[in-house]
């Protein structure tokens, strides 16, 4: 995976998202609370930001596939 970054900062989101998708698939097997702060009240949408970095990922959740969708924006302005 590239990502359009600094390749120091492309490594640690990289390294970030293989975390999340862990830490999520745990968070769904457990049936505990999934990473990050939720957006709205239906628990579908989070929000998580990297620290120490300018990086904020909001990602839908899917318990019925045991899956994640990360956003993604074409560019940041």
């Amino acid at each position: 995976m590239t990502l359009d970054m600094p390749p120091h900062l492309s490594r640690k989101v990289v390294s970030y998202l293989v975390s999340l998708v862990l830490e999520a698939g745990s968070a769904f097997d457990q049936d505990v609370r999934l990473p990050g702060d939720p957006m709205g009240d239906v628990g579908v949408r989070y929000s998580l930001a990297i620290v120490g970095e300018p990086v904020v990922l909001e990602y839908t959740a899917h318990p019925d596939t045991r899956g994640i969708r990360i956003w993604v924006p074409d560019r940041c302005h």
